[in-house]
């Protein structure tokens, strides 16, 4: 079976919509199953997109193609770019990877994470979620903000800072994710592969840019051999990728939040603005590294730089075990501030 493409964000053409649940968590749950890919009871499929990425942090820009082989019990990953060359495979053995390369970089990772599974880390027993219509490109969608409490500084716009999934009201997928202010996952075309719903096009949007963008090329079943979960020849043991997390999620298990300190020469000059970085976060839940990603002042992103290191966390668990993570961060300078 090949992806089906269906219709573009643009063009407002509904796609087919099953029974919309009238509890928001239950709508989520129902969108959950239908635009991922590596649910419970899937069969093996195969997938190929192509990519662009842009600078992003200590990173340089790729052009290139992503090839997922995926079965219940494993997958092997094949990255092919002008920058960036390598193959994963995770069987029951552990993970694998090309001798000599780093994990799978951070924006080639945001858009096959969101491509498979757009809700991954998302915890719906405990969740709450505010709807509301919302525009986008002069297109109105139906929105569902997560809610939840944050400690560990000072009083926060929820709006900004928990994910917000949108659906056009006559469809079933996924259209657009916001992290923070900005920061959006555009899926500008809808398919649909086994009932489920696929972004065939996919933009990684930050706020002064667009970062990355992929388009699917193939989607298909195929056997469970084709995924050569043990052939690891020439590949060595390795620690996986950080995980790739939404911002809010990450800041509801923030126990610690130092404020920066707004440089004074800045402050008398009348500079403000943001800056974005991308921390890494260990298993402890400590901040092991932060690279900048974007900022117009050296003096705020120093700030935010030794801020962001003194956050604490508690350790981030992915199915039972602790993970190490990558989180995006909006600092925001307000001339007036204290």
């Amino acid at each position: 079976m090949r992806i089906i493409p269906a219709v573009a964000i643009f063009l407002l053409i509904p796609a087919a919509l099953s029974q919309t649940p009238k509890d928001p968590v239950e709508k989520i749950r129902q969108a959950v199953k239908l635009n991922t890919l590596d649910t419970p009871g899937m069969q093996p499929w195969h997938l190929r997109f192509d990519f662009q990425t842009h600078d992003f942090a200590s990173e340089k820009g790729a052009k290139g193609t992503l090839e997922e082989w995926w079965t219940p019990d494993g997958y092997r990953l094949v990255i092919s770019s002008d920058r960036y060359n390598a193959t994963e495979v995770r069987n029951t053995e552990g993970l694998f990877r090309t001798p000599q390369t780093n994990p799978v970089p951070y924006a080639i990772g945001v858009l096959q994470s969101n491509i498979v599974h757009p809700f991954f880390g998302l915890d719906l027993d405990h969740a709450k979620f505010d709807v509301h219509r919302e525009d986008f490109a002069k297109i109105t969608f139906e929105c569902y903000s997560l809610l939840g409490e944050l400690k560990g500084g000072p009083s926060f716009d929820r709006r900004y800072l928990f994910p917000k999934y949108c659906f056009l009201p006559s469809e079933d997928g996924l259209r657009l994710t916001v992290q923070q202010r900005g920061q959006t996952l555009p899926r500008s075309t809808i398919g649909v592969f086994r009932d489920h719903r696929v972004a065939v096009d996919l933009g990684f949007v930050l706020p002064y840019e667009v970062n990355a963008q992929a388009h699917v090329t193939a989607l298909n079943g195929i056997p469970v051999a084709e995924a050569k979960l043990q052939d690891v020849t020439g590949l060595v043991k390795s620690d996986p990728a950080p995980a790739i997390m939404n911002d809010g999620l990450l800041r509801s298990r923030l126990l610690y939040r130092p404020d920066p300190e707004y440089p004074m020469a800045a402050k008398t000059a009348h500079i403000g603005g943001t800056v974005i970085v991308l921390a890494t976060i260990g298993k402890d839940g400590l901040v092991k590294k932060v690279d900048l990603v974007n900022s117009r002042n050296e003096s705020l992103t120093v700030a935010s730089i030794n801020a962001v290191k003194g956050w604490k966390f508690k350790p981030i668990l992915v199915d039972g075990e602790a993970v190490e993570v990558h989180f995006l961060i909006q600092v925001n300078f307000t001339f007036g501030s204290e």
